[in-house]
Formats: structure tokens, C-alpha cells, sequence
């Protein structure tokens, strides 16, 4: 398969994914009483600029959100697309994962800050 093309599948299935994602994010949320769990699970990074902002969800927060799935998407497709080993895939892939998760766990620890 070309680059392009997994590359563009990569970008569409984020595109795909990220209404349902800001669903469950929004009902996490609770109106704004809610835990935020799944905002912060699948939208670490943008939650992670709500303390710079503090704490509110501004456009730049919701631009992110809107962004980073149909991006990490197109990340993915950028490492799994290319003739190269497998192994730079997966390296990229888990990269990407790690700071995901890094990003999440910061988003837990500087609640209680």
C-alpha cells in the first residue's frame, strides 16, 4: 500500500473516531461537575492546556481535541505505510503511545496541584 494512501486512511479513521470520543468526553464532563475521565484519557494534551488556562475549556483546548485524533491517525499511517520494517512502526507507534499515556497520567497527577 502507498504511504499516501495509509496515511489518508489514518487521517479519515481519526476524523471518524473523534465525534464519538468528544461524545464521550462531553458526558464525562457532567456538565462541568463531572470526573473528566474521558477527556482526559482520549484528550490528554488539550486537557493538559486547561492549566494554563485556568481550568476552563477554551477554543484552543477544543481546536486540539478536534485535531489530535485525525493527526495521530495520520501518524499512524505515516509509520505502518512505508516499505521499511515493521519494527519502525511499532517503535513509532509505541512513541506515540508512551506520550499518550505520559500526557494522561500528567493530566491525573496536576488535578490535586
Amino acid at each position: 500500500m502507498p504511504r499516501w494512501v495509509a496515511v489518508v486512511l489514518g487521517v479519515g479513521s481519526g476524523a471518524v473516531l473523534t465525534l464519538p470520543a468528544l461524545f464521550l468526553a462531553f458526558v464525562s464532563a457532567g456538565g462541568g461537575h463531572g470526573d473528566y475521565f474521558f477527556a482526559r484519557l482520549l484528550f490528554p494534551y488539550a486537557m493538559l492546556v486547561t492549566r494554563m488556562t485556568h481550568d476552563t475549556i477554551g477554543l484552543a483546548s477544543l481546536a486540539m481535541a478536534v485535531a489530535q485524533l485525525p493527526i495521530e491517525g495520520g501518524v499512524a499511517g505515516v509509520a505502518w505505510g512505508g516499505r521499511g520494517p515493521w519494527v519502525v512502526g511499532a517503535a513509532i507507534t509505541g512513541v506515540a503511545v508512551g506520550a499518550h499515556v505520559v500526557a494522561f497520567w500528567m493530566c491525573g497527577s496536576l488535578r490535586y496541584l
